[in-house]
Parts: structure tokens; C-alpha cells; sequence
């Protein structure tokens, strides 16, 4: 029998450690050598392993942390050779991944209005303006800079469409890989090519959101599933037709199909450019066929662990991504799942894989901040079987009719996968309702799927129940009354933040809505809401049209029982929770940037916020005029992200405030804030704090007379 030893747990465990907390390895190793050499001896070894495998991790975030672009407001011009690959063309913009020659890592490349015809395998001369990578750092957030570390890229470039110096050197013939991916053209089959490429660039922004927030998105991105699928449909297949052989007495054909399979694995695997997740469904493949042809008894967990070593010794960042945690846990808890029972109704299978999908899956997703889907259970329920058995068989018979004769099979198949989409997407709040999981029952709701899902045997399901009731009612704490909670959001150049009191919740601005119909909600309010329990808010008030500020105004609007804009901003004083809101306009404007609906929000003991808007000088005047000392606030939100047309002197000498918060973009292209306005805030000794330096910045306004406590998200 295969016998993993203590080093290599201690390994995967050091490695693993090492990818949730990167710093462990300086912290945890002086306490656990002590232990090794004074308390037990015996212990050493797999301390040393455990040392191992933290430093293997580290090491290579360290290689690409140095080999990155720093994170500072620094822009490059750059002219290098390297390889295309993983290109995907949208309306304006083509995007891939370039290898450069001369840097130690990937570019993700964009080019707009592209002129150049570019295709995956060459190698071209490009000038490339190039920025650090750079993620919105938020609450809840997705950090994109971390995540695309891991990946492998150390800048983002766009490329200087104008330069003569654009030259294509070599263009090898991929005609196999070519034929693929012109059979699954992304405008005529936005679908299949999302299912069986993992590009989903075609698709429109509501199935993108229906299937990101359903789910199911695992059916869209090359994950094992597909990979799984495809190997185990070519084994079978080949299996089938080598039956005429056992005439002649062929004795290899279940390891032929099963050769047959992992070679089919490996292909897709190279179509779809072999990132991590079909990298680990390859192994784990190989492992699988591994313990079908062996004649031995050997435990299926010794082939996961050694799956497991294959990942980390190849991609050892691999587990900095949620996708690894996933994948890996949910065939862990098969594995363990079905170690001991007895051979059931393929119908009770099912449901038993579903459930340990669900609640290991659950554990994972809790843990990374992501929603907690109930009823993606019993969709999954449906379609994973109708995928496996049927969608994906089909769509690999269709590419390769469609390769050798006509696209009618991938016509049909996208019709009946556009047709079942859009019948899914008529429920799709039943679908993507979420579990009240916050920052505040996280741990217990994780506590409560480890139980709910552990043998029968055991007998801790009641209790997982309980528990589980229990943390769903755990409410989130809120300010005091008469305090508020004011958090500015992190949207890049544009604008958006929560204001808090102890019932109600304000959004102010939605951030911008993105050329693929995708939006800043999606990605930065929605997920902050769901981390402080705010389900649906009482008011959304838009200063002004500009899409920086309401371009995610059509996502928002079923979360909100009210809402305001600048052509709806009547004068306006109302109290909720004994903290007082006041909205206004400068006087004579009714549209454009000048007519930003202002709203001032104070706590009982005084302390207040002024939100702007995009108000330009002309509009400041006015409201000088108007209101004069009525100004005076103690956080100013800069006005128009710190543009020199806003924050004129008679203004800020009424305002008056001690904080100026800027929500602006990192290296934004207005040049937001400017130098001259941060003089002058400067000069009037008014703490600045910017989102693309600070991330999101969160403001507690007490209900007495104490300090305000502000706490920017990076430091």
C-alpha cells in the first residue's frame, strides 16, 4: 500500500499555510522549532517538512512580488518582443496575455481598436504603455492585484496602436488549435464558447450576472468538471469501439480508453491555454486512471495527495486562488464522503454528491467572502447531471463536426442553451438568493456546514442544524442612535459610499457601469453589502447622471425603496435614528456636473459629512451665497474627484473641514486629484485621504462628542 508519510503532510500543510498568510512562515516557524528540538525530538522531521513547503510558497511569491511593476503612480513606454496567447476579441477591445521575452512574467494586454491582426502563437515587437497592476481594495472585495500575481502577470499594458514599431515576427501554424477556436466564434456561439473555452466575453451582462450570482458559474469556466467530463467521454467512447478487438484478443482496452481519456484531458487542457484549473483536473485525471489500472488495493486519498503535491511542485501559488481551495476540498469530501458506503441507488448518490458539493463547497465560499446559495444546490442538481451526460458530449461531437463538415450541430446546441438560459433567467431572484452571511456569523454558518456534512455516524447533523439557525439570526452590529457609519467605497474614477445609522442605510452613487454591461455594483457595493448585512437600502440618492456616479443605477434600483437624483432634488430635511440628512442643489442648476444633488448628513453630536457631487466652481459660488456657514462640515467629500475646475477657495474656507476624502482612479487619465487642489487642502492642514491610495475609507460618527475614528482598508 501507498503510504503518504509525515513529511509530505507536513509539506502540503507548510505550503498551504503559506498561501493563506504568507507572512507564517516568519511567525509560526521560531515557536515550532522550539517545540521540535525541546519538547519532542520526533517531531523535528515534520517540522522541517512543514518549513519546506512554507518556503516553497513564499519563495515564489517573492520571485513574482519583485518581478512585478510596483505598486506606485508610475507609467512605463516599453517596447519588447514576446508570444500572444489567450486572445479573446470583444467590440472595441482585444485582450491577451503576452510573454514577454524580456520580462520575468506575463503582461495582460489590451488593444483598443486593434489594427493589428493579431492570433494566438505569434510573436510579435510591441510598444506597450505599461501600469502596475492595481486592485480596488474594498470590504468583501475581490483583490485583483493578489489574484493576478498568482496567475503569473506582473503589469498591465495597453498597446500605441500609432506606432510604427508594431511588428510581427513570426506566425507558427496552430491549424488544430486554429480550426477549435474558429469553429467556436464568440459572437455566434457567446455560450458554447463560454462552456467549452471559458471565454465568456460574448456573453450579455445579465447572463454574466445570472450566472455568477446563480451558481453556476463553474459551468462556464474550464474547470474539472469539463475536463473530467471530456477525458471520460473519450475513454468510454474508445472503450466501445475497441470491443471488435476482444475477437482478436486485444487485452488492453481499458487501459487504452483510459490513456485515450487523460490524452484528451491533456489536449483541452492545451486548447484552452492550460491555466491552473485544468492543470489540477489533469493531475487528479492522472492520479484517477493511475488507481483504475493498478491491481493493488490503494486508498483514492493517497492518489488526491499526491494530485495535490504534482499542483503545488508545478503552480506552487496555485492555492493564493479560491479556485484551488474549491476544487481540491470538493473531491476531498467525496473521497471521504463515499470511502465507507455501501453501493447505493445511483439517485441517493447523486443527492449525497450534491450535498457534500454544497456544504464543502459552502465552507470555502463563506470563508472567501462569497454568497451562500441555497437553491444553486438544487439547480446544480440538474443541471450538472444534464451537462455531464449530455450537453458536453454533444458540444464535442458538434466542434468536431463543425471542424470537418458544417456548424449546424453548434447552431442547434446554442439555440436550445440560449433557450434554457433565458427560461432559467425568467427566476432568477429565487436562483441567486442569498443566506444572511456577514462578517459577524461567518465563522459559526463555516462550523455549521463542517457538521452538517460530517458521517451520519457521528451524530453532529442536529447540532450543524442548530447551529446553523443560530448564526442566521445573528444580526449585524450597527451604529449607535444618533451615530452613523459612513464608508466610501473604492471604485476606481468615480464615486460611491454607504451611510449606516442604527435602522436605516443610504447609498450614494453606484460607481461606473463598464462597456460589457457589467458594473462597479457587481463587483464592489454588492459584496459590501452582503458583508454588513444590508439586504435593501432605504434611499439611493444620485448626485448626477455622469456614469462614474449612476452607471449602476439599473442594478440597484430593485435594492432600493427610494431614490433620488439631481432631477428630483427638491430641498429636503428629514431625520432617521436621531441623525439628521439634508439635501440641496446649488441654486440656478438643474443638470450637468453643477447640478450634483448635495446631501449633508450629521450626527447628534454635530459631526458631519458633505457629499458634492462633480460641483465645478460657478456651483460652489452659488452655494456660498446661499448657505455660507451652513457649509461647515467636518468630512468634506472632494468635489469632482479633485479636479482643478472644483474646490475653490471661498469654498473650502466655508466648509471648513478637518477630513477631505478623494475618490478618484489609480492613475486615472483626468489626472484626478491635481496637484494645485491638494495644496490647498494641504494648506488648510485637512487630512487627505484618496481610494487609490487608501482603498475604502470608513468613518464612525459617534453620538457624542468623541474624536471621529477613521480606518482607511490599506493602510
Amino acid at each position: 500500500m501507498l503510504v503518504i508519510k509525515r513529511p509530505i503532510m507536513g509539506i502540503i500543510v507548510g505550503a498551504l499555510l503559506a498561501s493563506i498568510w504568507p507572512v507564517s512562515i516568519m511567525l509560526i516557524l521560531p515557536f515550532l522549532l522550539c517545540f521540535a528540538c525541546f519538547v519532542r525530538r520526533d517531531f523535528l522531521i515534520w517540522v522541517l517538512a512543514l518549513t519546506l513547503g512554507m518556503g516553497w510558497v513564499s519563495y515564489h511569491w517573492s520571485v513574482i512580488e519583485n518581478a512585478a511593476f510596483p505598486d506606485a503612480q508610475v507609467k512605463e513606454n516599453i517596447v519588447t518582443k514576446g508570444l500572444i496567447k489567450g486572445l479573446k476579441v470583444s467590440n472595441i477591445k482585444t485582450e491577451f496575455d503576452f510573454i514577454s521575452a524580456d520580462l520575468n512574467g506575463f503582461l495582460k494586454v489590451s488593444c483598443y481598436l486593434c489594427p493589428h491582426g493579431l492570433a494566438n502563437g505569434q510573436k510579435w515587437v510591441l510598444a506597450l504603455k505599461v501600469k502596475p497592476v492595481h486592485s480596488f481594495q474594498n470590504p468583501g472585495g475581490f483583490d485583483y492585484r493578489k489574484w493576478m500575481l498568482a496567475q503569473g502577470y506582473i503589469a498591465q499594458a495597453y498597446v500605441d496602436v500609432k506606432d510604427a514599431r508594431n511588428v510581427m515576427l513570426e506566425a507558427p501554424n496552430y491549424k488544430g488549435l486554429e480550426a477549435v477556436g474558429e469553429a467556436l466564434d464568440r459572437k455566434t456561439f457567446p455560450l458554447l464558447s463560454a462552456l467549452l473555452l471559458g471565454d465568456k466575453s460574448g456573453l450579455e451582462s445579465e447572463q454574466k450576472r445570472f450566472v455568477f450570482t446563480s451558481g453556476i458559474g463553474h459551468l462556464f469556466v474550464v474547470s474539472g468538471l469539463h475536463v473530467g467530463i471530456i477525458a471520460s467521454f473519450v475513454a468510454m467512447l474508445f472503450f466501445w469501439l475497441q470491443r471488435p478487438l476482444l475477437l482478436v484478443h486485444w487485452s488492453y482496452v481499458k487501459e487504452a480508453s483510459v490513456l485515450l481519456g487523460v490524452l484528451a484531458a491533456i489536449f483541452y487542457g492545451v486548447v484552452t491555454g492550460m491555466q491552473v484549473p485544468a492543470l489540477r483536473a489533469v493531475m487528479m485525471l492522472v492520479m484517477a486512471g493511475i488507481l483504475l489500472l493498478q491491481s493493488h488495493n490503494r486508498l483514492p486519498l493517497d492518489y488526491f495527495l499526491i494530485a495535490l503535491i504534482l499542483v503545488l511542485v508545478l503552480k506552487p501559488l496555485a492555492f493564493v486562488d479560491m479556485g484551488s481551495w474549491l476544487s481540491f476540498a470538493i473531491v476531498l469530501g467525496f473521497i471521504l464522503g463515499f470511502a465507507q458506503s455501501k453501493r447505493a441507488h445511483w439517485f441517493k448518490g447523486l443527492v449525497k454528491a450534491q450535498w457534500i458539493a454544497f456544504c464543502v463547497g459552502g465552507v470555502v465560499l463563506v470563508g472567501h467572502g462569497l454568497p451562500l446559495l441555497p437553491v444553486s444546490m438544487l439547480l446544480n442538481f440538474v443541471l450538472v447531471p444534464l451537462f455531464a451526460v449530455c450537453v458536453m458530449p454533444l458540444a464535442v461531437v458538434a466542434v468536431v463536426w463543425a471542424c470537418v463538415v458544417d456548424q449546424q450541430g453548434l447552431l442547434w446546441l446554442e439555440m436550445a442553451l440560449q433557450w434554457m438560459l433565458q427560461t432559467l433567467m425568467l427566476s432568477a431572484e429565487v436562483f441567486s438568493w442569498e443566506m444572511p452571511v456577514h462578517d459577524s456569523n461567518r465563522w459559526l454558518c463555516m462550523l455549521a456546514l463542517v457538521l452538517l456534512v460530517l458521517p451520519k455516524a457521528f451524530g453532529f447533523r442536529f447540532l450543524g442544524v442548530g447551529v446553523m439557525i443560530i448564526s442566521l439570526l445573528m444580526p449585524f452590529p450597527r451604529p449607535e442612535v444618533g451615530g452613523f457609519q459612513l464608508t466610501v467605497l473604492d471604485v476606481g474614477q468615480g464615486s460611491s459610499a454607504m451611510v449606516r445609522t442604527a435602522y436605516h442605510s443610504i447609498l450614494v452613487d453606484t460607481g461606473a457601469r463598464f462597456l460589457s454591461g457589467m458594473t462597479l455594483a457587481d463587483y464592489v457595493v454588492l459584496p459590501y453589502m452582503r458583508r454588513v448585512g444590508v439586504r435593501q437600502f432605504d434611499l439611493l440618492h444620485l448626485t448626477h447622471d455622469d456614469n462614474d456616479h449612476a452607471g449602476g443605477l439599473a442594478l440597484l434600483t430593485s435594492k432600493s425603496k427610494e431614490r433620488v437624483d439631481q432631477h428630483s432634488c427638491d430641498p429636503y430635511r428629514w431625520i432617521w435614528d436621531d441623525v439628521e440628512f439634508e439635501r440641496f442643489q446649488a441654486p440656478g442648476f438643474t443638470s450637468g456636473n453643477n447640478g450634483s444633488c448635495l446631501l449633508k448628513v450629521t450626527s447628534s453630536s454635530g459631526n458631519s459629512v458633505l457629499f458634492t457631487g462633480d460641483i465645478e466652481k460657478p456651483a460652489e459660488m452659488r452655494l456660498v451665497e446661499s448657505f455660507g456657514e451652513a457649509l461647515k462640515v467636518d468630512v468634506l467629500i472632494s468635489p469632482h474627484h479633485g479636479s482643478r475646475s472644483s474646490s475653490s477657495d471661498a469654498f473650502l474656507d466655508y466648509v471648513d473641514a478637518d477630513w477631505v476624502f478623494i475618490s478618484a482612479g489609480f492613475l486615472n487619465h483626468y489626472g484626478h486629484p491635481h496637484e494645485q487642489i491638494l495644496a490647498k487642502y494641504r494648506q488648510r492642514d485637512m487630512r487627505m485621504y484618496t481610494t487609490s491610495e487608501n482603498g475604502a475609507i470608513q468613518v464612525e460618527f459617534p453620538p457624542r462628542q468623541e474624536a471621529l475614528v477613521v480606518s482607511p482598508y490599506r493602510p
